[in-house]
């Protein structure tokens, strides 16, 4: 599927799921709106709508050219090459960090995270690990660790961006099982057994109309009838 359609389908679980999301609720959102938002809940809304984008869009980080490959890797995560090239040079700056620029908060690991992602970028076949139950895992691994450092930094609602992030990862890997290619959901490495692909017997092709416009329309429509109800 198109990361549009991801996209929108990610939003409408995350609202189909929002009484898992606390302490501020997606389903609370028209309510939160017509009060005034504090600018504390107003940042948390936008957080949690980042990290919704974000895991709907995390599994194609297998695929450079992708959406979200582009935006982390810049140039540098359009093909194979250039992501194996760019994350080797990212991790070795990261370690050799000239002196004027270690006081930037947080560059060194940013450097460090998206030197390892590009490299997976480079390594990883497309819809394999990251479109597979232990690659969720994985990343809700990467993940959670990530919100402990922002917790420790006293971001204080750093915890209600898990779940956002899980239903976003997860509703990418279902609506990729309706698709040609399919996924397969119990992904090992070195165990091909395990990486035959499948999908459900109703299935779409990658961008065709009911990619691009049925499936995100009623994406879309769920998550307005989510806001009014």
């Amino acid at each position: 599927m198109t990361g549009k359609t991801h996209v929108a389908i990610g939003f409408a679980a995350a609202v189909a799921g929002g009484r898992l999301i606390q302490p501020t609720s997606f389903e609370n959102y028209p309510n939160l709106l017509l009060e005034g938002l504090s600018s504390r809940v107003g940042i948390q809304l936008l957080a949690m709508a980042i990290a919704v984008w974000l895991g709907s869009m995390a599994p194609d980080l297998d695929q450079p050219g992708s959406t979200l490959s582009r935006n982390i890797g810049g140039p540098l995560g359009r093909t194979k090459t250039t992501a194996f090239v760019g994350g080797l040079s990212l991790l070795y700056l990261a370690t050799r960090l000239p002196v004027m620029l270690s006081p930037i908060p947080y560059l060194q690991v940013g450097l460090l995270i998206i030197g390892c992602i590009l490299l997976l970028m480079a390594i990883l076949k497309h819809r394999g690990l990251t479109h597979s139950l232990l690659g969720m895992g994985l990343a809700c691994v990467a993940v959670h660790w990530g919100l402990l450092v922002l917790l420790s930094d006293g971001v204080s609602f750093a915890a209600s961006l898990f779940l956002p992030f899980l239903i976003g990862y997860g509703a990418h890997i279902v609506a990729d099982s309706f698709t040609n290619s399919g996924v397969a959901p119990f992904y090992l490495p070195f165990m091909p057994k395990t990486q035959k692909h499948w999908h459900f017997p109703l299935h779409i092709r990658t961008g065709s109309f009911a990619d691009k416009v049925v499936l995100r329309s009623g994406a879309l429509f769920l998550i307005i009838v989510g806001f009014l109800h």
